[in-house]
């Protein structure tokens, strides 16, 4: 855990790696980063989203301007947005979920953290257009059924 700490100068990590070792897969709970609260549905996969974002850096990019419009698909509990809305004030996002669990809390963390000029948009993102059954599995993906076939969305 010391290196944790001291490559992310935070006991975040630390706080996140305690909350998913205590609480169950698949419970709902609040946690509070230096940033603002952030409403989740499982632990785990917010720590997971955390250490790929903001320590991994995973949507790091160069190039942007000041205000780029981010089209964010698959958007989860909105970690990737408090991320972009961290490095671009000014920019527009459009994010999609699927999940209306999910989407929900996405919502409700945009709205808690103050985020402007982020529009969710509930629905999920194929190659192909058309209505499709859902069945969201409560974490990091869903199952989708497309004509004859099914497909396994992840969004790690």
């Amino acid at each position: 855990m010391v290196h944790v700490i001291r490559r992310t100068r935070s006991w975040t990590c630390v706080r996140l790696l305690c909350l998913g070792e205590r609480n169950p897969r698949r419970v709902p709970g609040a946690f509070r980063f230096p940033f603002g609260p952030v409403r989740y549905m499982d632990a785990g996969v917010m720590l997971s989203l955390y250490r790929e974002i903001f320590l991994n850096r995973g949507y790091e990019v160069a190039g942007l301007g000041d205000a780029p419009v981010i089209l964010d698909c698959g958007g989860n509990i909105g970690m990737s947005v408090i991320w972009f809305k961290q490095r671009y004030p000014r920019d527009r996002i459009t994010v999609l979920e699927a999940d209306p669990q999910t989407a929900d809390l996405l919502e409700e963390n945009v709205r808690a953290l103050g985020l402007t000029s982020v529009t969710v948009v509930r629905a999920a993102v194929s190659d192909a257009a058309g209505k499709v059954s859902f069945v969201p599995e409560g974490s990091l993906g869903a199952m989708s059924a497309m004509g004859q076939g099914c497909w396994w969305t992840r969004w790690v």
